[in-house]
């Protein structure tokens, strides 16, 4: 199981992948932190793989905590993403629920990630919110504490 205060033992969670456009850590809080800097198909697809990692491990009735940093102006192909997340949700029919913040530079960065969010949170069990680049203290309170 992973939520705050598990662990991530059997999965590839920390390393870095940076050379794609991606790294993923997981925080001393249980958060999982999600930087991207490029919005290619590969950091998609590793993205996803982080992710699916922990719907293995993670009890349905947990949250995951993610806190996304959008570094870079450019978005992947929506399509991409839309679908590639389809079948993970495909796979996972029972998934753990996910709050998710999302720091980001441009305002149209946060409107692609509002549609993408539109079509992929499940209702009453996923949520996700947008902060500023310099709100990341706020967003890691909102996370935890739902403040």
């Amino acid at each position: 199981m992973i939520n705050r205060t598990g662990s991530t033992k059997g999965t590839n969670m920390g390393q870095e992948t940076g050379n794609i456009g991606f790294s993923a850590r997981r925080l001393n809080d249980g958060i999982h932190e999600f930087l991207w800097t490029s919005p290619s198909r590969e950091a998609v697809d590793v993205w996803l793989e982080y992710s699916e990692a922990l719907y293995d491990v993670t009890d349905q009735d947990d949250t995951i905590y993610f806190l996304h940093i959008a570094q870079t102006m450019n978005i992947p192909p929506l399509s991409y993403v839309v679908r590639k997340a389809r079948e993970l949700q495909m796979k996972f029919p029972v998934q753990p629920g996910t709050r998710s913040a999302i720091l980001f530079q441009s305002k149209f960065f946060g409107g692609f990630i509002n549609t993408l969010s539109t079509l992929l949170n499940r209702k009453g069990k996923d949520e996700t919110r947008f902060f500023g680049m310099d709100q990341r203290d706020e967003a890691i309170t909102w996370l935890l504490n739902g403040e």
